[in-house]
């Protein structure tokens, strides 16, 4: 009997022993209705934060309106896929979008960048010394009416005093005739003369008179009274003047390979043509040693008198600009 109840207990005592180590364990362990682990006696529950690797995120291909089977062909019968048509707001949206691209962006710096999308400026063409002088030629003879009288003008011509730029470097002076008459009707106001020397020996000259008519005369002049006229020569190479140089040629009067037919002008009148280039250049924002020429055209008033009347100016930097006539200007009315 004591044998029965040694073992009964032995049972009893391993059936506890297995209840502790294995059915109690499980019980406290299972989850709770939170779904939330119970945190261990020693404190809060630590948590590690697993490293990601970032994902790569690949841009989009365009879908393509044919399979990608091999076997099978494109169909070129197959219609276009439209886009549709944008609402009011998103056309408004569009427009303006497109007009600033063409406005200027701002760099990190704040200095202006003209965009990528932005249209280039077209270059303006400038106009070379030739195009210049004859579109000037081409202008209409013109006879304006003058505020002031030919007495008037005379006094506002003293009042300028021209006799100032005597020996200043001026710019060359290219004048631009719109025909022969005019041409001959600026030499007899101004006292110009027509002549035809060598640059080698300037003393003996042959001068052209009547001009204009049909009785031209050629005088030859040994000792030519240069103090009298500027050294300043204007070359005569219209068809007009080239072909009374020939004929002056033939005549034998001067002999050279350097012969030259020219105009010439008196003292006075050249230095208003210089005070005009001076001035002109001036008032029109540049300094005369900017200036490489200055194009000009006479016109006539109905006054009786003439000016010079500067349209253009060649600047140094090689553009050629449009100028405003301050003599011009004051006279006009």
């Amino acid at each position: 009997m004591n044998n029965i109840r040694i073992i009964v207990c032995l049972g009893l005592s391993i059936v506890t022993h297995l209840c502790i180590f294995f059915i109690v364990p499980a019980v406290l362990n299972r989850p709770s209705a939170g779904g939330g682990g119970q945190p261990p006696a020693g404190g809060p529950m630590k948590l590690e934060v697993a490293k990601v690797p970032p994902v790569k995120q690949e841009k989009a291909k365009p879908q393509r309106l044919t399979s990608n089977d091999e076997k099978l062909k494109e169909n070129k019968n197959f219609p276009k896929q439209e886009q549709p048509a944008p609402s009011a707001s998103k056309k408004k949206d569009f427009k303006e979008s497109t007009d600033t691209s063409n406005q200027k962006a701002t760099t990190d710096k704040g200095r202006f960048v003209t965009a990528e999308v932005a249209e280039k400026p077209k270059e303006k063409k400038t106009q070379t010394i030739e195009e210049a002088v004859e579109e000037v030629s081409k202008k209409k003879n013109e006879v304006i009416k003058s505020k002031l009288s030919s007495d008037s003008y005379r006094r506002y011509l003293t009042s300028l005093n021209i006799g100032k730029v005597k020996g200043k470097a001026t710019p060359q002076l290219m004048l631009a005739f719109h025909d022969v008459a005019q041409l001959m009707e600026v030499h007899k106001y101004y006292g110009m003369k027509v002549i035809l020397l060598n640059p080698s020996s300037p003393r003996t000259v042959v001068e052209l008179t009547g001009l204009g008519t049909q009785n031209v005369d050629f005088q030859k002049i040994t000792n030519f009274n240069w103090k009298n006229y500027s050294n300043r020569i204007f070359p005569r190479t219209e068809p007009f003047f080239r072909n009374l140089k020939n004929e002056a040629v033939k005549k034998g009067l001067l002999r050279g390979k350097s012969l030259r037919l020219v105009s010439i002008t008196p003292n006075s009148p050249d230095s208003y043509f210089r005070y005009k280039q001076i001035n002109v250049s001036k008032q029109n924002g540049h300094h005369p040693d900017q200036v490489s020429t200055v194009i000009g055209r006479f016109v006539r008033t109905d006054a009786g008198y003439w000016i010079l009347k500067v349209e253009k100016i060649r600047l140094k930097t090689g553009e050629t600009k449009s100028v405003q006539d301050f003599e011009y200007q004051k006279i006009r009315k």
